[in-house]
């Protein structure tokens, strides 16, 4: 969604199609008899295990992060609008992709406006599968450890973690992993 954001806007967008392997369609992709559920989450919980919600805010904001859970944003309009564009089915083939290859693919099909459209695949989302960079890595170790720590413990924190086979304790990491703020 981060890559189609920056080809159209979301408002452009008039329908999303994701093909997906069975596990991704049956566990947030409404597989389970729970689309209603999927595409019309209530809480943080619910709208973390909702395949168009996490598209729709990923669209739209670029990420999803935990500031991305609030009860206003799990509510939004404009996120609801764009999730009822969206379709989630599965497809064997890319369902055995991913038990013989440990892939995690998606194919997504775009229907814009004016009747154009693109298409996207994916072998792994970001984190799977070491997909992501060091500096992603560190961007959402950040947005998170900071959400209990100052910025600056935060950041100790990740680049003692980062050398944490190098390092002849634990102390360091220790005392920061106890040092919430208030």
């Amino acid at each position: 969604m981060t890559e189609l954001r920056e080809q159209v806007a979301p408002e452009d967008i008039a329908s999303i199609e994701v093909v997906t392997f069975h596990l991704a369609w049956h566990e947030i992709g409404g597989g389970q008899g729970d689309a209603a559920q999927k595409w019309d989450p209530q809480t943080r919980e619910t709208a973390d295990h909702s395949m168009p919600w996490l598209m729709a805010v990923a669209l739209r904001d670029g990420t999803v992060s935990p500031a991305s859970f609030t009860s206003e944003l799990i509510a939004d309009a404009d996120l609801r609008k764009l999730m009822s564009r969206i379709q989630v089915r599965q497809d064997p083939a890319l369902t055995v992709r991913h038990r013989q290859h440990r892939e995690f693919p998606a194919e997504i099909t775009v229907t814009l406006s004016d009747g154009s459209m693109r298409h996207l695949a994916a072998t792994h989302a970001p984190g799977q599968g070491g997909t992501m960079s060091r500096e992603q890595l560190n961007t959402k170790f950040d947005s998170m450890a900071t959400t209990v720590l100052y910025a600056e413990q935060a950041h100790s924190l990740r680049d003692q973690l980062w050398g944490l086979e190098q390092a002849s304790n634990l102390s360091g990491v220790a005392a920061l992993l106890r040092a919430f703020r208030a």
